[in-house]
């Protein structure tokens, strides 16, 4: 799981943020972003020395200050269950997809194997990428001996 899912989890309990300044901050995560910009209430602000304290209602933090990120163990426990449980879905419902796959199907050992279908027209349409191309036949510049640009003085 990525960091920001489990942070977001975390919101409404008590955190403990460290700065790379050394300052550190104990508060209730009240909220965060995708850059871990957050906005803590009800915190204990610790300068870096630890020896002056002060008590703040709210506080805005921006994400790339800080150093490190302590949450409860619960949180962190609650989070891994839910992960393993959606795990266990995409699994299941993995193998319900890749049977009615289009670009797949399952050969007679039982294993799949990769099909063009819907893959464009191949090579005879300009590539292996498909499309039109640009051969004579097509409007193309090749072999085209009526177009003045392509005769030579």
């Amino acid at each position: 799981m990525l960091p920001i899912g489990l942070l977001r989890s975390a919101i409404d309990t008590p955190v403990l943020v460290e700065l790379k300044s050394g300052e550190t901050y104990n508060g209730i995560l009240a909220s965060i972003d995708t850059w871990m910009n957050m906005t803590l209430s009800n915190v204990t602000y610790t300068v870096k020395g630890g020896n002056e304290f002060w008590s703040i209602p709210e506080i805005y933090i921006r994400g790339n200050s800080v150093k490190f990120f302590q949450i409860p163990e619960s949180i962190i426990d609650v989070v891994k269950e839910s992960h393993a449980k959606r795990a266990r879905a995409n699994t299941s419902s993995k193998s319900q997809f890749q049977s009615s796959s289009n670009h797949h199907y399952q050969n007679q050992s039982g294993s799949y194997a990769y099909s063009n279908r819907g893959r464009g027209r191949g090579a005879a349409g300009g590539g292996s990428r498909g499309g039109r191309g640009g051969g004579a036949s097509r409007g193309g510049r090749s072999g085209n001996r009526s177009d003045p640009r392509s005769q030579t003085e």
